[in-house]
Parts: C-alpha cells; sequence; structure tokens
C-alpha cells in the first residue's frame, strides 16, 4: 500500500472550498473594484431631506379584540406623518364581535358549515363531508 493514497474526489471538493472561500474574500471585491472602474462614479445621492418614506404598518390579531384597539391607538400615535402611513389590521380567525349563537340542543349536532356558525368560529371549519377538521 502506498504511503500517499489518492483520492481525486477529495482533492476536488477541497480545492473547489478553497476557490470558493478565496472568491467570497478577495475576489468579489476585486471584480466590484474593476467594475465600478470600468463604469464610472454612479451618480451622487440628492442633496438634502428626500423625504419621508410612505410605510404600510400590518397588525395581526386572532382573537385579540380586547387588546386591538390599544394597538391601532399606539400605531396612530408614532411620530410619523399621517399620509404617509397606512395601518392595515389584519384578523385571522378567532371569535367576532356580537351575539353568541345558541349551543345546540342535547341529541342534536352543532352546525358542521362554517358560513351557518361564522360568529362562532368553535366549528373547526368542519365540511358535512369531514367529520375532522381539516389541517390548515
Amino acid at each position: 500500500m502506498p504511503a500517499r493514497m489518492h483520492r481525486p474526489l477529495a482533492r476536488l471538493a477541497f480545492w473547489a472550498a478553497a476557490a470558493k472561500l478565496a472568491w467570497t474574500q478577495v475576489g468579489y471585491g476585486l471584480f466590484l473594484a474593476a467594475l465600478r472602474r470600468a463604469r464610472g462614479n454612479p451618480p451622487p445621492a440628492p442633496a438634502g431631506d428626500v423625504g419621508t418614506p410612505p410605510v404600510a404598518l400590518i397588525v395581526a390579531a386572532y382573537a385579540e379584540e380586547a387588546v386591538i384597539a390599544a394597538k391601532v391607538e399606539n400605531a396612530l400615535a408614532l411620530d410619523w406623518p399621517r399620509d404617509r402611513m397606512q395601518i392595515v389590521v389584519a384578523v385571522d380567525g378567532g371569535a367576532e364581535p356580537g351575539p353568541t349563537p345558541p349551543a345546540p340542543a342535547r341529541g342534536r349536532r352543532a352546525p358542521t358549515s362554517c358560513s351557518s356558525c361564522r360568529a362562532a368560529a368553535r366549528c373547526a371549519r368542519r365540511t358535512p363531508r369531514s367529520p375532522r377538521p381539516r389541517a390548515s
């Protein structure tokens, strides 16, 4: 058995990794410097205040009707121009405010359609064909 084993695949993997490391640490920076010289300097940034950008604040809520009003008030109190801010409240499920649906009588099944018990939101999205809740 020779003292030095030849493993061409291991050598290839090593040198490929070394080349990638050298490219990211040295080569890419040199490439960008050469590209900047070839194309010239970028145009200067606009001077002065360019204004405040428009932002959208998305508030995701799930069954948080007790605290959502305070959160929206807090968002409105931010130091940002009102005409440059949009607040979106996204409610995903949870109980909707309103009258509670009556409990089913003993021996009768609860409605199996989400559209018929929408205010309850406890139907777990059952359909008449599947007695188990669907996975989301």
